[in-house]
């Protein structure tokens, strides 16, 4: 049996089942010699691709994918973007440390969101803000620490109470709240998908096709696939945790994996418990997870990671 080398799914992508259907790209079914080849389509092999063939535009450039787009991990997250990182100190070099940061995030949102407007990708973005949320004492003891940040480097928020992140939420969970309006809130599968089709016709993407090895040679890398063996110059790795499978990073990356969860379409009595926001994005105290709700007006119920 073929090693395993690329994720597999018990369930289809709750995200990409709410799209119309789409015909995959064809996979390899060839040997190839390229100059660059992209392993994942993802967020970062798309990016890469994409990159690569603005800096050198007469290159042979391919991406493999071992799913379909809209089916991998990119398309499985709660849906949300920011171009903003929140201070992790109320000190000089922690909101010196912040602003370096956000600067490098922000050239990608921009690049992000002229790749949306020059190639009208509708992936519902909308910028809703965030609430930081806390369940327990020890929660708000940390949650007071994010609020001191805030105030400290004089970033706009709202402190909420019990009662407000209810109105806003439809959960009396928590007991108080940290509003921030850094968060966009985005349709994943529509985004990965209208990425994939705005990449350049100079860059072929192979769906349905998995990289079973990779070998060094002389002259540069030989990826072995079902369908065909492909020479390159150079190799981009962008399967992320799939990465030690193919014999790179071994003992020294962890794999975690942290989807989102969608639950089938509620009816009107259950939008109603929502809350009166007809978007929202919560979070614990730290940034490590999320839960996302949506009101009416976005017809779906709401996404946990």
């Amino acid at each position: 049996m073929p090693k395993q080398t690329f994720p597999t799914y018990a369930n289809k992508c709750g995200w990409n089942a709410m799209l119309p259907p789409r015909i995959p790209r064809p996979a390899l079914g060839t040997d190839l010699a390229v100059d660059y080849a992209v392993i994942g389509a993802g967020f970062t092999g798309l990016a890469i691709a994409r990159r690569l063939q603005e800096l050198d535009p007469q290159a042979r450039i391919i991406v493999l994918e071992a799913s379909t787009i809209g089916e991998g991990a990119s398309a499985r997250n709660s849906g949300f973007t920011s171009a903003d990182v929140l201070p992790r100190t109320a000190t000089m070099a922690g909101a010196e440390k912040a602003r370096r940061q956000t600067a490098l995030i922000r050239g990608a949102f921009d690049w992000l969101t002229g790749t949306l407007r020059d190639y009208d990708i509708a992936c519902d973005m909308q910028k809703v803000g965030s609430i930081r949320a806390a369940a327990t004492e020890a929660g708000e003891a940390s949650l007071r620490s994010v609020i001191e940040v805030a105030r400290a480097n004089g970033i706009a928020h709202s402190v909420l109470r019990r009662q407000e992140i209810a109105e806003r939420t439809g959960s009396g969970y928590y007991r108080l709240g940290l509003f921030l309006n850094d968060t966009y809130l985005l349709q994943p599968a529509a985004l990965i998908r209208g990425l994939a089709d705005a990449l350049s016709a100079s860059v072929t993407l192979y769906e349905n096709s998995p990289v079973r090895q990779i070998d060094r040679t002389a002259k540069g890398w030989e990826l072995t696939t079902d369908g065909g063996t492909v020479r390159a110059r150079c190799v981009a790795l962008a399967n992320n945790s799939f990465i030690p499978r193919l014999g790179y990073l071994k003992l020294r990356m962890a794999t975690i994996f942290t989807y989102a969860a969608v639950t089938e379409a509620l009816g009107k009595a259950d939008l109603g418990q929502l809350g009166t926001a007809p978007a929202w994005e919560l979070r614990p105290p730290g940034d490590c997870c999320l839960c996302t709700g949506w009101g009416p007006r976005r017809g779906a119920s709401g996404a946990t990671g």
